[in-house]
């Protein structure tokens, strides 16, 4: 009997296009007809497709997972290195914009895949670019020992040299340099002046040589430390590069009110801003594996600080105007940092924005050495070996969690030393919560929190 192989094949190819150009059965197509006779469009682009790193190139990077204490093999239908997957993506792309393919491989390996963009040379040159306009604008500051350096070591020819090169085109800050130069050559006279008066035996000279002396260093220390007053921090820069429009149209315009008689630096801010621009229309592309080994080595690094409570000091008045007009970044010799927070409701009264943007909120939080837990180079490394969910007194939920020996080590001294204060939990830059310590806490703890039944169990 003869088979209607035809109208079988013509009813599949026309499901096939139905599905592949669009029917609200299908889920919407997976082509855009508007694209598809488009002719400067890549076949890729056409069809609305992502190649893997096969076919487009990129990077595969293969890591093997060091299990915790205690972990007895997989549980709820998940492999270990399916959790860490799931985990690390909240973290590193939670919205799933950049375009990472996640392959658990076994129990205890994970394979994560960079497919290059077809944009990636576009952002390799823009990111270039970036990096030149950050090293032009570090060149307009200038650092306080190689001025002191230049003024105490070299000859006066040598030196005036010197110091115009370290001025950076600006006229002012050549004029502090020529400045603190004579007060240090001051310094070298009186101490001639009194070595021959003692040479003289002259009680007089001395004594007047002495003063002298004396005044002309008060003088210099006073000068060395107006030197970073003509500098312009980075991060301060790009704090304001990276707030709204309004906010940032302001800051640039103060910097240029502030450095009009430097024409280096005003020309750097302009390339900077430029560079930035151009090099945040690749932002949530990623292409290079050291982009994303520094985005993992970022994911999930917690620190614990002591949250600031005396909202009425100077000392933290000061720093919520500083928030409020220049943004967050922090400056030399800090002893507090401003924090963004993850739910603004856990801090009312204590959270603050910058001018002008009021989409962020910052918190304020110690980070001196007695009030803070935090991961140092060259000291003993400590974990959080598990964090598990728990229930409070009254039944509701909360979060134990558990240290190895080291953390939980500096943990009792931390808690130890901060009973009743709150806690700031930070974890990648952002503070989490701040419970309030009631006792002291070693290995073992259990955060309680959120309300009426304790935390979402979510």
């Amino acid at each position: 009997m003869p088979q209607n192989y035809g109208g079988r094949l013509v009813f599949i190819f026309a499901v096939l296009l139905t599905c592949v150009f669009g029917f609200p059965g299908c889920g919407g197509g997976i082509v855009k007809t508007g694209s598809l006779f488009k002719s400067n469009l890549p076949a890729s682009q056409k069809l609305n497709l992502k190649p893997g790193i096969d076919i487009a190139g990129g990077v595969s990077l293969l890591y093997e997972i060091k299990a915790p204490p205690g972990y007895q093999g997989s549980t709820g239908g998940q492999t270990l290195a399916e959790d860490v997957a799931g985990a690390l993506k909240k973290r590193v792309d939670p919205n799933g914009v950049l375009n990472l393919i996640w392959r658990p491989q076994g129990d205890k390996r994970l394979e994560i895949q960079i497919p290059r963009s077809a944009h990636a040379g576009d952002r390799d040159k823009a990111q270039r670019a970036l990096a030149a306009a950050q090293e032009e604008f570090k060149r307009t500051n200038v650092n306080f020992e190689d001025v002191k350096r230049a003024i105490e070591k070299l000859a006066p020819d040598v030196r005036e040299k010197r110091l115009a090169e370290l001025s950076a085109g600006s006229a002012e800050r050549l004029a502090q340099f020529k400045t603190l130069a004579a007060t240090y050559d001051a310094i070298v006279k009186a101490k001639a002046d009194y070595a021959a008066a003692e040479k003289a035996n002259d009680a007089a000279a001395k004594s007047k040589a002495a003063d002298a002396q004396a005044h002309a260093e008060i003088d210099y220390e006073a000068q060395l430390k107006k030197i970073e007053s003509s500098n312009l921090p980075q991060d301060e820069l790009q704090a304001a590069l990276d707030a709204g429009p309004e906010l940032r149209d302001k800051r640039l315009a103060e910097f240029k009110e502030r450095f009009k008689d430097f024409p280096t630096r005003l020309k750097a801010i302009d390339d900077y801003r430029l560079a930035d621009s151009q090099f945040k229309q690749f932002k949530g592309q990623l292409d290079d594996a050291g982009d994303l080994k520094r985005l993992l080595r970022g994911s999930g690094v917690l620190e614990f600080h002591i949250l600031v409570t005396d909202l009425g000091a100077a000392e933290v008045q000061e720093m919520i105007q500083r928030l409020k007009t220049k943004g967050p970044a922090p400056q030399a010799n800090d002893t507090m940092k401003w924090y963004l927070v993850d739910n603004a409701d856990e801090f009312k009264g204590r959270a603050f924005q910058v001018e002008g943007d009021p989409t962020k909120n910052y918190a304020l939080a110690y980070v001196t050495q007695d009030k803070s837990m935090v991961h140092k180079r060259n000291e003993n490394p400590w974990a959080l070996e598990k964090a598990f969910r728990e229930n409070d007194q009254s039944g509701g939920n909360a979060v134990g969690f558990s240290f190895d020996p080291q953390g939980a080590k500096l943990f009792s001294e931390l808690t130890r030393n901060n009973i009743g204060q709150p806690l700031a939990i930070v974890l990648d830059e952002k503070m989490i919560s701040a419970p309030r310590l009631n006792s002291e806490i070693g290995a073992r703890g259990i955060i309680t929190g959120g309300g009426a039944g304790g935390f979402d169990p979510r």
